[in-house]
């Protein structure tokens, strides 16, 4: 009975310190882009900014607001595990992206693009924001 009790308790333990050890590895190799954070931040103050008639074509929205623009994209790539949310800035042009396709469609499905443009210095150029979906 004590061998078993050393036994179940040794492998025990060693299970223990095999999960431990992968979920510390895979964990530590997580990295974030410094960039796309830093931008997410200046994205942040102005949530409250209007997007003009001209700029905006997104469908389903109630209101031309930046904020509740990237609100429903977050909650919508949130509610669907299957749907993306990217974003990146490419010289001074800068988007956020939604992918609501479904992985094993490969045609009617589409996209919704949040688009604005920076300075040299990373301010957002107020007056800059466009709502695109693409079909």
């Amino acid at each position: 009975m004590k061998k078993l009790i050393i036994f179940t308790t040794t492998l025990f333990l060693g299970v223990f310190v095999g999960w431990y050890t992968k979920f510390y590895q895979f964990y530590s190799y997580v990295d974030y882009d410094q960039e796309l954070v830093q931008q997410l931040k200046i994205f942040s103050d102005y949530s409250s900014e209007d997007i003009s008639s001209e700029n905006f074509s997104c469908e389903n929205e109630s209101e031309r607001n930046v904020g509740k623009v990237f609100a429903g994209m977050v909650g919508n790539s949130m509610a669907h595990k299957s749907n993306t949310l990217s974003a990146g800035c490419e010289e001074l042009i800068c988007t956020i992206s939604y992918n609501y396709c479904k992985p094993w469609q490969t045609s009617e499905c589409g996209s919704r693009i949040l688009y604005y443009e920076k300075t040299k210095n990373d301010k957002i150029i107020s007056g800059s924001f466009k709502c695109i979906d693409v079909p």
